[in-house]
Order: C-alpha cells, then structure tokens, then sequence
C-alpha cells in the first residue's frame, strides 16, 4: 500500500473519497455494532451529525452552516492534492499550489 494502490481508483482522493460516499449502498443497522478506542473519529462523526439533525430539528442552523452571504468567504481555506516526493518541503510546496491558485482565481 505504501507504493502501489489496489483499489483501482489510484491516489486521487476526490475520486477515492466520491467512491466512498456514493457507493455507501443501503443504510447499515449499527445497533450491533462493537466501535473500540480507535474508532474515536467514527464516534465523533456521528456525534456531530446527530447534533445537526437535532440542530435542524428545532430550527438552529447546524455547525459550520453560514447562510450570510458577507461571512460566506472561505477563501483562506485551500484545497490541495498533490503527490509530493519523500524529500519534498511540503509547506514550500502547500505555498507554491496557494499562491498558483491565487494566481488562477484572479483571471477566471
């Protein structure tokens, strides 16, 4: 797994990540469920989902939700993928991908 990838997908995480959310297939019954310590993120996915189902429920928009649109700028948010060499700088290559985005943005 550390050089070759067996999922046919490759290593594009949107593609890997869409493959995962839309071919989930039917709703799964987790009342059987054995989640262990390392299952932390599974634990506090479903916590913050079940809060904004409440949060909807009763009329609170849920975390992370931004309907004005004068705070709906996430334009310090950048998102990179990129395989990057073992002796890569990965923050002067996090800069260089920023910095071409900035660049891109500007003209579209």
């Amino acid at each position: 797994m550390k050089d070759q990838s067996f999922s046919g997908i490759g290593y594009n995480f949107q593609a890997q990540d869409a493959c995962v959310i839309e071919g989930a297939g039917k709703i799964q019954d987790r009342t059987k469920e054995h989640l262990v310590t390392s299952d932390k993120a599974i634990v506090a996915a479903r916590k913050l989902l079940l809060k904004g189902i409440q949060d909807v429920k009763e009329g609170r928009d849920p975390l992370h939700v931004v309907r004005d649109p004068n705070k709906n700028d996430f334009t310090h948010i950048a998102v990179i993928s990129e395989i990057a060499p073992k002796a890569a700088d990965i923050g002067s290559i996090v800069q260089q991908k920023i910095a071409e985005q900035s660049s891109s943005a500007q003209f579209s």
